[in-house]
């Protein structure tokens, strides 16, 4: 793809697990952006999302790619108790942070991220794309068209089934 801006925004991508593989591609589809390196500590995962996805640069761990001097934001997919760490790293490293949801395993954590974040004068971003989701719209929608009345309190639950298809060994054809 050819870039819109002139200049591709290079990112790096700390944990290439699952989500990570959605961000690859995700990634893939933006014309001014490129994922120019990747670090997972466990080498075959790594490995393999680079190959997959034509990522140039591999590391086993976050702290050797984020001495890089040129990416220009960096992506956390790790899981949700290791955000903090990967996020607060990146962000010391000077460069703005995408991570993924939840923001972090405990609030005091998210708020560790958010402060640091502040304090360094960085972007931080935390996925939110349940704002997208069809349900939420369906929401947004009744309340915009006064089906639900005047709206006092609003608390909504979501459920997960413990499996999920094609990835836990179900589902497959």
């Amino acid at each position: 793809m050819t870039p819109v801006t002139g200049r591709r925004v290079r990112i790096g991508i700390i944990g290439c697990g699952q989500i990570a593989q959605q961000h690859f591609a995700n990634y893939a589809e933006i014309a001014d952006a490129e994922v120019v390196a990747c670090a997972d500590i466990r080498p075959e995962a790594a490995d393999a999302s680079a190959a997959k996805f034509g990522v140039p640069h591999v590391y086993y761990t976050a702290a050797e790619m984020l001495q890089r001097d040129d990416l220009d934001a960096i992506d956390v997919c790790l899981h949700n108790n290791l955000h903090i760490s990967g996020t607060i790293a990146a962000l010391e490293s000077g460069r703005p942070v995408y991570c993924e949801k939840p923001m972090a395993g405990t609030y005091r954590d998210a708020q560790a991220m958010r402060d640091r974040a502040k304090a360094l004068g960085l972007h931080l971003h935390i996925q939110l794309g349940t704002l997208y989701a069809p349900e939420t719209r369906a929401a947004q929608e009744l309340i915009a068209a006064g089906q639900l009345g005047t709206l006092y309190h609003a608390r909504s639950t979501g459920h997960r089934r413990r499996g999920r298809p094609y990835i836990d060994g179900y589902g497959r054809a």
